[in-house]
Formats: structure tokens, C-alpha cells, sequence
């Protein structure tokens, strides 16, 4: 069988080894933390959209009839209106993330801007 330690050993040991982790952790350097960046893929795609509106504005001058409306109706405007809310959803999002990054940093590092 194995051999049993006292309680207050076993305590002791877990107590040395928590201090142990403790002061090794304390002398790191926090850890960088990479910046979530939403911003620059939702601008791309909301030019991409307006690059569609203006090809689809110049297609509907030499094309203007009910199958062309269908096209705009079932395709266009719900790509255009599901862009509009993905892109009202990117705002509010990047808002909260740049709140929660301010808020795990270091009191210290608080003041330098980003």
C-alpha cells in the first residue's frame, strides 16, 4: 500500500506548492492580448455591397423588366438589408469588445490607448 501522510503535511505541501505558483506567475509579463478586429472585413464587405448596388444600377438601365424586378426583389434587397443588420450588429459588437479589452487591462495599462 501506499503510504499515507498526515493530513497536516498534505496540507502543507499544496500551501508551499500555491505559493510556489503564485510568485512564479507574479514575476511574468502579462501576456499580449491580440486585438479582435471587426472593423476592416465588415468595410470590405460593405463596399463589396456597394459595388454591387452600382453594377445593378447600371444593369437595370439596359435591363428593366419583371424578370429583372423578380431579381432585385427575391435576390438583391434581402442581401442588401441582411448586409445593413450584419453591419449595425459589427457596430454594437466592436463597441463591446473595445469595452470588455479596457476592462481585463491592468489598471496601468489603462491609459494607453490602443
Amino acid at each position: 500500500m501506499g503510504r499515507i501522510f498526515p493530513r497536516c503535511l498534505r496540507f502543507r505541501y499544496y500551501q508551499t506548492r500555491f505559493l510556489q505558483v503564485i510568485l512564479a506567475t507574479a514575476n511574468r509579463k502579462p501576456l499580449a492580448v491580440k486585438r479582435v478586429d471587426f472593423i476592416s472585413p465588415a468595410a470590405r464587405l460593405e463596399d463589396a455591397l456597394k459595388q454591387l448596388e452600382a453594377a445593378w444600377m447600371e444593369t437595370r438601365e439596359h435591363w428593366d423588366d419583371s424578370i429583372s424586378q423578380k431579381v432585385q426583389d427575391e435576390f438583391l434587397m434581402p442581401v442588401h438589408g441582411q448586409i445593413r443588420t450584419m453591419m449595425d450588429a459589427v457596430s454594437k459588437m466592436s463597441l463591446k469588445m473595445r469595452k470588455a479589452e479596457q476592462d481585463c487591462l491592468h489598471p496601468r495599462e489603462r491609459n494607453v490607448t490602443m
